[in-house]
């Protein structure tokens, strides 16, 4: 039988020679005479495979070392417990359901408190996504929810929701939704004052101001999909401001045109980003956007 290549959004084709490499190490991974589904989790060499894991994960996402690396049983639809089970402190929270995974989301969110479908677009078969400009957003929601990108139906968001007041947090790549009462307004001499005290507090059950690690001056985003591109860009200018970075490269490759807009426009609004251009000969030319922060 011919090889089938799938191109699913979740298994999907694998390189020929992995394969053979899996099937070769199946019955001695690496001399230890067994394979990796039989060896312990507390061994040395299962403890080489998950560093080594970590570690490719940090250079390929760009996750710097005051960021920690969780491996957790139950693949993305644990989150739709873990999401509710940590962040609903209220007990309410409100859910914009636009696809299958929004909709087992807000399921599963009935089992911790209250969840509000405050939009959706069940009614035709989740082929479109509703207007969010004017949401009848709860007062008392701890968050508001979105799957962003419905990989089942092919939709996806390409503007976020109207929070109605409440303050939009962003923290990388992780996004959530707070009340502007939650937060506190300091003068400049507080927010010092602030910073110098966690500077000084250390030890067990303390906070620890961590400095800010290495940060590459570049990002490759070649063979991304926009959305993803842009959510890895986003979080790579918040570690490249920390890291107080003067210039940035970000490679996007020439292709059509249409990663390249997308990274242009998500830098035309960035709070960090003074300048950007196109790269220069030597640079790596249309192929890479040069950006310079504030």
């Amino acid at each position: 039988m011919s090889r089938v290549y799938n191109f699913s959004a979740g298994p999907a084709v694998l390189p020929e020679e992995v394969l053979k490499e899996v099937a070769d190490e199946m019955m001695d991974y690496n001399g230890t005479g067994m394979s990796v589904m039989e060896m312990s989790h507390r061994s040395a060499a299962f403890q080489e495979i998950i560093d080594t894991a970590e570690k490719d994960l940090r250079e390929l996402m760009n996750i710097p070392d005051n960021y920690k690396v969780l491996f957790l049983q139950g693949g993305a639809s644990q989150q739709f417990a873990m999401i509710p089970m940590n962040l609903m402190k209220n007990k309410v929270a409100d859910y914009i359901v636009t696809g299958q995974w929004a909709k087992k989301a807000y399921q599963e969110a009935q089992k911790y408190g209250k969840a509000n479908k405050i939009a959706s677009s069940e009614d035709k078969t989740f082929s479109y996504i509703p207007d969010c400009s004017d949401l009848p957003i709860s007062p008392d929601a701890d968050y508001v929810y979105i799957c962003q990108n419905n990989t089942i139906y092919g939709t996806v968001y390409h503007e976020l929701p109207n929070t109605k007041g409440k303050c939009f947090v962003q923290m990388g790549i992780m996004r959530s939704e707070v009340n502007a009462d939650d937060l506190e307004l300091l003068e400049e001499e507080t927010l010092q004052n602030r910073k110098e005290q966690l500077r000084e507090r250390s030890g067990a059950g303390k906070i620890k101001m961590m400095k800010s690690l290495h940060v590459s001056s570049s990002i490759n985003l070649i063979g991304k999909t926009v959305d993803e591109a842009i959510a890895l860009l986003d979080k790579y200018l918040d570690d490249a401001y920390l890291a107080k970075l003067h210039q940035i490269t970000i490679i996007h490759g020439v292709g059509t045109g249409a990663l390249r807009n997308a990274v242009q426009a998500h830098l035309k609004k960035s709070k960090y980003i003074k300048t950007y251009r196109m790269g220069e000969y030597g640079e790596g030319g249309y192929g890479v956007t040069v950006a310079e922060f504030k």
